[in-house]
């Protein structure tokens, strides 16, 4: 992914928005990289990959990537680094369930593998409860079509 250009991943099939934001934010470059791969590099070349900005789904990804324990990581910034991303990823959950938001990337369709961003299920679970607290009578019920 370090190698590719905007150019390079649109002809591999993802839409333009999205290469342009995988080419250039770094930190989902890690995203593809072995988590044995990560647990060495050196923690200025770790702390080097802003996550300011990733939305939900992309903190996730970046989070999953690294691996649970670093190698010579005597000082302690790699764990350091590691418990910022889910200090933030926990924040981002909170908002999510609290605005509901979309994803900042705005596309309507996804290329094929990907898992759908964006869907709100606190609000689909709130009417659900609110719908199952009613008394039977009051409970609306669905036309028929």
């Amino acid at each position: 992914v370090r190698s590719s250009t905007t150019e390079s991943l649109v002809a591999l099939g993802l839409p333009a928005v999205l290469a342009k934001r995988v080419a250039t934010k770094r930190a989902l470059h890690l995203a593809r990289v072995s988590p044995d791969a990560i647990a060495k590099f050196h923690a200025t070349q770790l702390n080097s990959y802003d996550v300011s900005g990733l939305d939900l789904l992309e903190l996730r990804a970046v989070y999953a990537a690294l691996p649970a324990t670093f190698q010579n990581d005597l000082d302690g910034k790699k764990a350091s680094y590691r418990t910022s991303l889910r200090d933030k990823l926990r924040a981002a959950i909170g908002d999510n369930d609290n605005k509901c938001k979309k994803t900042t990337l705005g596309l309507r369709r996804l290329p094929p593998g990907v898992s759908r961003p964006g869907v709100c299920r606190g609000r689909r679970r709130r009417r659900r409860r609110e719908r199952e607290r009613r008394p039977r009578t009051i409970r609306r019920r669905r036309r028929i079509r």
